[in-house]
């Protein structure tokens, strides 16, 4: 079953960011994964969300979206981007919901992961 991560992402060293930014995307396709969404603008529709960039990649299974968060190669990186991810199980099948309010101002978090 494909599986989902879900990180929010706050940058505390630019240079180290910088090596993040060249390294990660490698190691997320090498584990079979994608990024769905990388920043961007984002509206909190209920509650808080936690500050930082939002970044969501699809993996094929719920294996390959571990082995990528336990890769050693994303060590030595992980600490100047600081992510929070979330890995969730989930069919990439979406139904069709009930419309939800959004809020009154979107929240923007600009660059890469």
């Amino acid at each position: 079953m494909t599986a989902y991560l879900i990180a929010t992402i706050d940058v505390h060293d630019a240079e180290g960011y910088e090596a993040y930014k060249s390294t990660v995307p490698a190691l997320i396709e090498n584990h079979g994964g994608r990024y769905i969404v990388r920043g961007g603008e984002r509206d909190d529709v209920e509650g808080d969300w936690p500050s930082g960039r939002v970044v969501v990649l699809e993996f094929p299974h719920w294996e390959s979206a571990n082995a990528s968060a336990d890769d050693p190669a994303y060590e030595p990186v992980r600490q100047s981007a600081n992510p929070r991810p979330h890995p969730i199980s989930g069919s990439s099948r979406v139904s069709r919901a009930a419309p939800m309010q959004r809020a009154s101002t979107p929240t923007s978090s600009a660059g890469f992961a």
